[in-house]
């Protein structure tokens, strides 16, 4: 028998409501593992405010995209069944305190240009015991209007419960430098953390030339404890080695070896994706 999903809070308003405007605060919440971590975060999309802990609570407000507010405590499962949806207990000078779904939340953020912010989200599109996740790349300005939105590729991640539909990677945004790439005024890497064998990591590269965002190559590493390591680099143009226009992954391929007790590497790569000025091509 299929298990029923809850009837989600639905807000009525336009997707492109104005935000609150405040500068990027200090303390920030991480997405570890699949929990938020108390401290600032961003509205991804407009979101209900519950005055509790359930889904069936009263919706006290509309909180709109791009929005800060400050995650208090921990999580609860919403109504005590399963993972899914999880709540989070709030805060907002615009909004007061309140619950909202962590699927309402940017996994990352980060300030790009003047005045724009580039969320990370998580969609999930998956049933109820049939994980299927995907993720989205949204520039908001400080209005909380959008700017841009692209799909981004997130690894996949085996969950012992099958009735869970949170995804457990680390997930944080780090800039980098875009010299060297013509028309780039910005560049991230968003990075993605699983710490434990047979897991993939992955650091991907996202630019911002003013108008739009542009998905980049990715470096990935993975590892087996006595059996193998694997570790891609990603080298920039202004990085030493770094050619302009160019975004060069050297790849390392290391296997246990018994006798010497050590990694010994086995297999050596490199590949080179030109920038063309709208996008990232592999030579």
């Amino acid at each position: 028998m299929k298990r029923l999903l809850p009837l989600l809070p639905v807000c009525l308003l336009a997707a492109s409501a104005a935000g609150t405007s405040v500068p990027v605060p200090v303390t920030s919440s991480r997405y570890d593992y699949g929990i938020f971590s108390p401290g600032t975060t961003v509205v991804g999309r407009v979101a209900a405010l519950l005055a509790g802990p359930s889904i069936g609570a009263v919706t006290t407000a509309c909180v709109p995209r791009g929005t800060f507010l400050d995650i208090t405590g921990p999580p609860v499962n919403a109504d005590g069944e399963g993972s899914d949806p999880i709540l989070y207990p709030v805060s907002s000078p615009s909004t007061g305190t309140g619950w909202i779904q962590g699927t309402d939340l940017a996994m990352a953020f980060i300030r790009i240009g003047a005045a724009d912010n580039l969320l990370i989200l998580l969609e999930d599109g998956g049933a109820a015991g049939e994980p299927r996740f995907g993720g989205s790349a949204v520039v908001l300005d400080e209005q909380g209007a959008l700017l841009d939105s692209i799909p981004i590729q997130l690894p996949a991640v085996f969950d012992e419960d099958p009735g869970t539909r949170t995804w457990r990677y680390c997930v944080d945004l780090m800039p980098a430098v875009a010299d060297g790439l013509g028309g780039v005024t910005d560049a991230v890497k968003l990075a993605l953390r699983y710490e434990a064998c047979g897991y993939l990591n992955s650091d991907q590269l996202i630019v911002w030339d003013g108008e739009r965002l542009v998905p980049g190559p990715a470096a990935d590493f993975v590892s087996e404890a006595g059996l193998f390591h694997f570790e891609e680099t990603m080298i920039l143009p202004s990085d030493p080695g770094g050619a302009p226009n160019s975004v060069i992954i050297t790849s390392t391929l290391g296997e246990w070896d018994d006798a010497r007790g050590g990694y010994v590497t086995t297999e050596e790569d490199s590949r080179t994706f030109s920038w063309s000025g709208t996008g990232f091509v592999e030579e």
